[in-house]
């Protein structure tokens, strides 16, 4: 049985770096999860996630290929106590999930 597949698009998102892709991207993964689907990023998008108030739960497998993601955190100051606020939530029930925090900012 094919693995189905749900990118983010299909739930608005833009990709331009510009609009801010944040719901698209949560309902893509609420999607996901809740049916068991990877979800892709487009090969070259940039998805701009703007001020959240909530995080993006991950339980399935993604590809994110070469897409880019601009996180904007300026709703959160230099003295908040929330500045380690999580964006993705990854979990899984087969395995550790690893991931690393990119420090290049463009």
């Amino acid at each position: 049985m094919e693995k189905k597949i749900a990118t983010y698009e299909e739930f608005g998102a833009v990709g331009d770096g510009v609009t801010d892709d944040s719901e698209a991207i949560r309902a893509a993964h609420v999607y996901a999860n809740k049916y068991n689907h990877t979800v892709c990023a487009d090969e070259g998008k940039e998805y701009y996630i703007g001020p959240m108030q909530s995080q993006i739960t991950v339980k399935t497998d993604v590809n994110w290929g070469n897409a880019h993601f601009i996180i904007d955190d300026s709703n959160i100051g230099p003295d908040d106590a929330a500045r380690s606020v999580k964006f993705f939530n990854l979990s899984s029930d087969k395995s550790d999930i690893a991931y690393t925090q990119s420090t290049n900012a463009t």
